[in-house]
């Protein structure tokens, strides 16, 4: 009989699936990193509460920033959206991330990371639809 598998997107080790935690119960998600992993990068922020270390870990393990390097990118930001300005109520700003580069870019607003997600990094895509949205307005 075959014993499942998973790479861990960390470690890239092979690992048994009781290995990962739950990324979502309900659709039976597993995480993509172990719970080795997982733990490592919660014991490296210190943080106590369950779901700020995962989020913690998350963010340490994708993206390769700390908390206090996100707190200080807030901070400059003003606490506000990197591309429109404005502060979600009672939503936090996600880390804009570009591949290409492997660099975090800012922090984002929901709308602006789904709007920065579907245009991407071309920007003769985003000058032709300010173009489009320019002659709408103008048509008024």
């Amino acid at each position: 009989m075959e014993t499942a598998l998973k790479k861990c997107g960390h470690c890239a080790r092979e690992k048994l699936l009781s290995e990962f935690g739950w990324q979502n119960h309900a659709t039976d998600i597993l995480r993509k990193s172990c719970k080795e992993c997982d733990s490592r990068a919660e014991k490296l922020f210190g943080i106590e509460d369950e779901y700020e270390a995962r989020r913690s870990a998350r963010l340490f393990l994708k993206y390769g920033i700390s908390p206090r390097e996100e707190a200080q990118l807030l901070a400059d930001q003003n606490g506000a959206c990197a591309a429109c300005g404005e502060i979600p109520e009672g939503k936090r700003l996600l880390v804009d991330y570009c591949k290409e580069y492997n660099v975090v870019r800012g922090l984002l607003c929901p709308a602006c990371s789904k709007m920065v997600s579907r245009l991407g990094s071309d920007l003769s895509m985003m000058r032709k639809t300010m173009a489009y949205l320019q002659a709408s307005v103008s048509g008024f």
